[in-house]
Formats: C-alpha cells, structure tokens, sequence
C-alpha cells in the first residue's frame, strides 16, 4: 500500500511539472510568438540550482527559489539579448535552430566529463594529446581515449587519470596502464552521481 501511495504521489509531481513546463511553453509561444526549444533546460538549470544551494547552504529547497527565481530572470534576458532578440526580425526557422542548437549546447554541458593525466603525485603532465578528453556520455555508454605522453615526463612514478563532470562519479581504480580517481580540485561530488562509466585502455 505504501509503494502504491508513493507512485501515485510521485507520478502527480512529475505530471505537475510537465504541466507547468507546458504552461509556460504555451504562454511564451502565444505571447512572443517564439518556440524555445531550449525550455526544458532552462527547467534543468533551475532544479541544479535550487539543488546546489540546497547542498552547499543547508536550506530548503522551496527557500532557494527565492534566489533561483532572480538569476533564471537574469539568465532569460541573457538569452533573449544574445540568441532570441537578434532573430526575431529573422525567418521563424531562425529561431527555431537557435534555441535547439542553445538545447544541445546545454544538455552536453550537463552531460559532459572532462579528463586530464597526471602523475601518481598528483602533478599535472603537459604536453598530452588526447584522443578526447571533453567527452558527453548518457548513462550506460562507455568511450575509449587515447593518452600519449613523454615517458620523461613522469619522472619514474606512475599515470594517473583524474575526471570531473558536472554529472559524474568516478570510482577510484587501477589499471595495468594507469589508476583512475575523481578530480577533487573539481569537487564533483557537489553535483548529482548518476554513475557514468569512463574507460581508460588506450594510455600509453
């Protein structure tokens, strides 16, 4: 009975916000005549944010709308100055791929994990060429990316590989061509895991 009661609970929150991201998509179209495409993730930008100052100030989430509010405010005429404004005297399909290529552009930032190699000390080694090391993953895929360092450059210790993402976890690991942990000068794990895999074979 209780699982029962929590999908029914559940279910009508997820329905209420679908419904006001309708609204809202409905209103701005109606009004502006304007279909952003990038609707849904200014809604994630949002829920980010009430979550971040939630986790890094104690307080309620429905408290942080207080401050979440103002700044989508100030991120929409961010957006309307530099991407809807300039295309409003522009053929409506102008728009159209200005807010999904702003769509893209914001999924792959919240998908997106970043690598850098290192020694085992923790000392960053430049020069490197990656095959990849701005990479989006959904959960579930995996990449594979090639590391070529100078040997020299590691002066006798080991590789290590460090990752950060604004949506990652990284489990700490050791491989036969180098260890894996997450890049704590980057704190991910301020930022919600959802257990993206990451592969390291290819260094070298």
């Amino acid at each position: 009975m209780n699982t029962i009661l929590q999908l029914v609970v559940s279910g009508f929150l997820i329905g209420s916000i679908y419904a006001l991201m309708s609204i809202g998509l409905t209103l701005i179209f109606g009004v502006l005549r304007v279909v952003n495409f990038a609707h849904g993730e200014f809604l994630m930008i949002a829920m980010y944010g009430a979550w971040a100052i939630s986790r890094l100030l104690g307080v309620n989430p429905y408290f942080a709308a207080i401050a979440v509010v103002p700044a989508m405010f100030l991120f929409g005429a961010l957006v309307y100055r530099l991407v809807i404004g300039p295309g409003l005297a522009k053929p409506h399909l102008v728009l159209v791929f200005a807010t999904m290529g702003l769509s893209i552009f914001l999924q792959n930032i919240a998908l997106m994990a970043h690598i850098q190699l290192r020694r085992k000390s923790g000392q960053r080694i430049l020069p490197v060429f990656y095959s990849d090391n701005y990479v989006s993953l959904v959960p579930g895929a995996s990449k594979t990316i090639d590391i070529d360092a100078a040997e020299r450059d590691f002066h006798g210790e080991g590789a290590l590989v460090v990752v950060d993402g604004w949506n990652v976890t990284v489990a700490p690991a050791s491989f036969a061509a180098a260890s894996i942990k997450p890049n704590l000068d980057a704190q991910p794990d301020r930022w919600p895991a959802t257990g993206l895999p990451f592969a390291t074979a290819g260094l070298r």
